[in-house]
């Protein structure tokens, strides 16, 4: 399927271009490949686990109202990606087997669980679990997961948390940024961090499309995922800095993917200039600590699709080693570019191991 996929984007993006005949022929040869990866390709012989990998049922499919973000049909593209997305079973073991993932950390596909009517998103978020559960006690050694939640209504939400946690002993908690335009600095989401923080799970913050309030002018064809999403994820995560969510939950993790959604770029500036913003107003600080306090202590990042060694080794400067994990972002991602520069980043044997399956270990509680 991987293959497949591959070779159709190369088909479909270079066709109609004078690069089309030699990029034709190398798909050909691709697609000839076995599932062991192109030439000279071997797995590596250390655990890897990737931590923002989605999965969805068939009923979630099926409530979906319309096609997601970008709009359109169902591509024959897509249609590639939703048959992988079903898949939580032998063809997901496959393609990790094909590329050395020990383990995903299985999480909703993206806002499915929350673009939904609350008592929909109740219903579906309580059998997406419980299936999770299922594959999860399947293939213990192969998947973790992060419990899907509707925070349409927060209580519900919470009582779902509750019982992921405590009876299916799932590792986390997936949330796709706002949900009907409002944001968790709400104080109407205080169940939700009540009942993460009294069971210390980890909350995956996972980007969306902009909030619908956003102008037009700022939804650009063709950006809508690759600068969209990271700004509509970065704004969340400055709101909850902002309303003091922090400071009212000082044990309360998140986790956020691409490489952090762009904020370790630009927390100094952030820093410099929220002081030079108060003390030029005179106005009194909403926060007790600086932007990058709040980064570095309540947060840890993933890499998911950002396959780029000067991000990661930035990430890692600003961050720690101790706070940067590996994902993919399978299936709307593929695992040989992501495999593929870390195999080659200049790490130590332990910063690649921490970077690897330690820190995931570690902050989502999975048992080796």
């Amino acid at each position: 399927m991987t293959q497949n996929r591959r070779s159709f984007l190369r088909n479909t993006v270079l066709q109609g271009t004078a690069a089309f005949a030699a990029a034709q022929a190398a798909s050909n040869i691709a697609s000839a490949q076995t599932q062991t990866g192109p030439p000279g390709w071997k797995p590596k012989p250390f655990r890897r686990i990737t931590t923002e990998e989605a999965w969805t049922t068939p009923e979630i499919a099926a409530s979906r109202a319309g096609n997601g973000a970008i709009g359109g049909g169902l591509t024959p593209y897509r249609k590639l990606i939703n048959e992988e997305l079903l898949d939580i079973d032998a063809g997901r073991l496959k393609i990790m087997d094909q590329y050395g993932i020990s383990m995903q950390v299985l999480s909703s596909n993206g806002s499915s669980l929350q673009d939904v009517p609350a008592d929909l998103g109740e219903k579906l978020s309580i059998q997406f679990n419980d299936r999770m559960a299922e594959a999860i006690t399947k293939h213990p050694t192969r998947f973790a997961g992060l419990a899907g939640v509707a925070p349409q209504n927060p209580v519900t939400a919470a009582k779902e948390i509750d019982r992921a946690m405590s009876k299916l002993k799932l590792n986390g908690v997936f949330i796709a940024s706002n949900t009907n335009g409002e944001y968790l600095d709400d104080p109407k989401f205080t169940p939700i961090f009540e009942a993460l923080v009294q069971h210390d799970a980890p909350l995956y913050l996972h980007p969306r499309e902009m909030h619908p309030g956003v102008p037009a002018v700022m939804k650009v064809p063709g950006f809508t995922v690759g600068w969209g999403y990271a700004t509509e994820a970065s704004i969340h995560v400055i709101r909850l800095m902002a309303g003091g969510v922090f400071d009212r939950y000082p044990k309360l993790r998140l986790v956020i993917g691409h490489m952090g959604e762009a904020l370790p770029f630009w927390i100094d500036r952030l820093d410099n200039r929220y002081l030079w913003e108060f003390n030029s107003s005179g106005k009194e600080k909403p926060m007790k600590r600086l932007p990058s306090e709040y980064l570095r202590d309540h947060f840890h990042i993933t890499t998911s699709g950002m396959n780029y060694w000067p991000q990661l080794k930035m990430a890692i400067e600003v961050m720690g080693i101790d706070r940067v994990m590996f994902a993919v972002d399978y299936p709307q991602e593929e695992h040989q570019p992501a495999v593929d520069v870390i195999d080659k980043a200049p790490l130590s044997k332990i910063d690649r191991e921490k970077f690897y399956y330690r820190n995931a270990e570690r902050v989502f509680g999975i048992k080796t």
